[in-house]
């Protein structure tokens, strides 16, 4: 997504970061596979997320304690 890759910062990003977009900062890609793997996450709770209808949201403070944990 162009406004993910243009991003200098996580305070550059939405509040709530919909489920294809958290894939694409957590493992490169939206595709299904890593939609299942962000899917299995939420489930075991490694990871908050909120649901809207039928679409997940995660919470960019999230994305943030997640990505500062997995790069220290």
């Amino acid at each position: 997504m162009e406004r993910l890759a243009g991003a200098g910062s996580m305070t550059d990003l939405p509040l709530l970061i919909d489920s294809r977009s958290a894939c694409e900062m957590l493992f490169g890609s939206g595709d299904r596979k890593n939609l299942y793997r962000l899917y299995a996450m939420i489930d075991r709770e490694e990871i908050t997320a909120k649901k809207f209808g039928d679409r997940w949201f995660i919470p960019r403070a999230e994305m943030e304690k997640f990505i500062d944990a997995d790069a220290g």
